[in-house]
């Protein structure tokens, strides 16, 4: 173990640690592997450190970040959380599960083995009570998975599918006509019942432009804010939006574009979605709306409209990385990630292993006893 090198758990959208984590990426970017993509990687670095903060019910979430002699080497997120399926509470390993990003977790090159193994060492510190590791997302087969194998030193190691991402193949449509055709009853009712009352009670256009456009960062910031109260979620985080959306648009330059959606009524926004395209991919980042026009449907709406824009740009897939019920119902394909969880060789991990086995053995038995009684019922 390499005793020279140091971790710092920051909090991502902490006045006082943001500004450092700005800045070991901005050290990082300039010589991450070759294979990497320094837009995909910022791009999942801030995406992932919003969702992070979403699962933590508002709680920020962590940036380990490995140093030598200050010297940033690597930024991984992670997170805490309980797994009663498995024995005990864990350390999450988040990695960005979308195509967009080739990885969440940035390491200077030549240096994920010495990183991997620091920060597992001081995570098991950090959270003391913690049975093992759960590799959320991650690849089995890339470098960053089995360095982390090897540095946790696992005795056992169980999967399963935790996740599912969600998509719209647009290569299925002509018209958005066709998209709607394709979608549930409750669907399409819920969407001509929104538009009706758009219409009813007053006009509603939609509009979609760059960001910056007529402070439409602004716009969102405030409308996010509205959802997150009414949600009585506690933090900040419409207070970062800015942040992620500016962090974004300096690091893509040329390589994507970025629009804001807004869906006006009476001549303000009650709901907007912020996408990013790259290709003929287009990803749609994150929306928010006006609880107080919950009714009316907004968010159904302003996706049925940015749905028809991606058809007439030539887009031909979606990927939904919004976050919320609605991109089940948006979706017509998704994609099942797994969850590798690996246990502590220590007291705790062997406990933890120790009562999943024996809960798996007791549901087995129940299993083989009712299907013998089954059997005699019938015979």
């Amino acid at each position: 173990m390499d005793r020279l090198l140091t971790t710092r758990f920051l909090k991502p959208f902490d006045p006082v640690d943001r500004p450092v984590l700005e800045r070991a990426w901005s050290e990082l970017s300039g010589d991450l592997p070759a294979d990497a993509d320094p837009l995909k990687t910022h791009i999942g670095l801030v995406w992932s450190s919003e969702k992070l903060y979403f699962a933590r019910g508002g709680q920020p979430p962590v940036f380990a970040l490995v140093e030598d002699g200050g010297v940033p080497l690597g930024l991984m997120p992670m997170r805490a959380l309980t797994e009663p399926k498995f024995g005990g509470r864990f350390v999450a390993i988040h990695e960005h599960p979308t195509r967009l990003s080739g990885a969440s977790v940035v390491v200077r090159r030549g240096q994920m083995e010495r990183v991997i193994q620091t920060v597992m060492r001081d995570a098991r510190k950090h959270w003391k009570l913690s049975s093992g590791f759960s590799l959320e997302g991650l690849d089995p087969s890339s470098a960053l998975y089995s360095a982390i194998v090897e540095a946790v030193g696992p005795f056992r190691l169980m999967t399963r599918v935790s996740k599912k991402q969600f998509f719209v193949d647009l290569c299925d449509y002509t018209t958005i006509d066709d998209y709607s055709h394709s979608k549930s009853r409750n669907y399409r009712k819920n969407l001509t019942r929104g538009q009706k009352r758009l219409t009813d009670d007053g006009a509603y256009e939609y509009h979609h432009e760059a960001p910056g456009v007529r402070n439409t960062f602004d716009q969102m910031a405030t409308i996010d804010s509205h959802t997150w109260r009414a949600a009585e979620r506690e933090g900040d985080l419409p207070a970062t939006l800015l942040v992620f959306c500016d962090g974004l648009q300096t690091t893509m330059r040329d390589t994507a574009v970025s629009q804001i959606h807004a869906l006006e009524f009476k001549g303000q926004p009650i709901a907007m979605m912020y996408t990013l395209q790259v290709g003929a991919r287009l990803y749609a980042m994150k929306h928010t709306y006006e609880p107080d026009y919950a009714s009316y449907q907004p968010v159904i709406v302003l996706m049925h409209h940015v749905i028809q824009t991606a058809l007439d740009a030539g887009v031909d897939y979606v990927e939904l990385l919004t976050g919320s019920t609605h991109a089940k119902t948006w979706a017509d394909r998704q994609h099942e990630l797994s969850q590798d969880v690996v246990y502590f060789a220590s007291p705790l991990g062997y406990a933890s292993l120790t009562a999943v086995r024996l809960l798996r053995a007791a549901k087995g038995l129940r299993d083989t006893i009712k299907q013998k009684r089954s059997k005699q019922v019938q015979a």
